[in-house]
């Protein structure tokens, strides 16, 4: 759950601020917890990184110590999205990818993959 302050004006729409509250304090999970997230509730979206996709608005920015996502353009309209079947899909948890890049790493990364 996020806490809400602040507003900006991003797109000509009101944005209000989420900062995150830390529920879960493994360091795994610490390099993915934004620093703050904008959204737009009059534009009603609901999808996103993280646990931020359930904000009750358009995610304009979300921000880390890493990265800067920012929305640029708005388009309104009937638009064609390619279905995907989400069974079909090779999906793992994010400690079974580790493990899988490790391996992986070792026979397809010059110098045999990843240093603990």
């Amino acid at each position: 759950m996020a806490y809400y302050r602040n507003f900006e004006k991003i797109n000509g729409y009101t944005a209000i601020l989420a900062l995150p509250e830390i529920l879960n304090e493994n360091e795994e999970y610490q390099k993915f917890i934004p620093e703050e997230c904008w959204f737009i509730p009059e534009i009603d979206f609901v999808g996103g990184p993280t646990a931020y996709a359930t904000l009750p608005g358009l995610i304009a920015e979300y921000k880390t110590d890493s990265f800067i996502l920012k929305l640029e353009k708005i388009e309104f309209g009937d638009f064609d999205f390619k279905k995907f079947d989400p069974e079909k899909l090779a999906i793992k948890h994010h400690l079974k990818f580790v493990e899988f890049y490790k391996e992986w790493n070792k026979t397809h990364k010059p110098g045999g993959g990843l240093k603990n």
